[in-house]
């Protein structure tokens, strides 16, 4: 419970900064997909940030680093990476920090699975990296874990 506080305290810090900082990152190339009210952006700047920095980015933008919810989201996902090109792992907001092994989606502070039972882990996943990516395994999205301090493209998800 004290790691989950902690990681509360650490994502309260990060949004009172990202409304601060007002901090634009050239670079990005951004490509939507938008449907049923979800609609996700992908951002991959030159300077690829870590799974903190990449969750203040997207609240700089109004937005949330993206959850995979469904069968529709991960078709989503897998169509924007593939029309993007992306052939590396996309950092999502998935982490198990406050609970080794129990995963949840930071943006909406709901446990992975937990509402539909929807999982797309890659084999072998996860692993005690932490924070969750995804990427296209044969044009389909696969889940998989990665250190947090290592960087990523990432994207962003917002509603509307």
């Amino acid at each position: 419970m004290g790691k989950f506080v902690l990681i509360c305290c650490a994502v309260t810090a990060l949004f009172r900064g990202s409304l601060e900082s007002g901090e634009s990152h050239p670079g990005s190339s951004e490509s939507h997909e938008k449907d049923d009210g979800k609609r996700y952006t992908l951002y991959c700047p030159n300077n690829k940030p870590n799974f903190f920095e990449a969750f203040r980015l997207c609240m700089d933008k109004y937005q949330f680093l993206a959850t995979d919810e469904s069968v529709e989201d991960s078709k989503k996902l897998a169509d924007l990476l593939a029309k993007n090109k992306v052939q590396q792992p996309v950092w999502l907001s998935g982490t198990d920090l406050g609970q080794p092994g129990s995963w949840i989606w930071l943006s909406v502070m709901l446990p992975v699975g937990g509402v539909s039972s929807y999982v797309r882990w890659k084999d072998n996943a996860p692993n005690p990296s932490s924070c969750m990516t995804a990427e296209l395994d044969d044009n389909n999205i696969k889940w998989s874990t990665k250190p947090c301090s290592q960087t990523a493209c990432y994207v962003c998800q917002s509603f509307g």
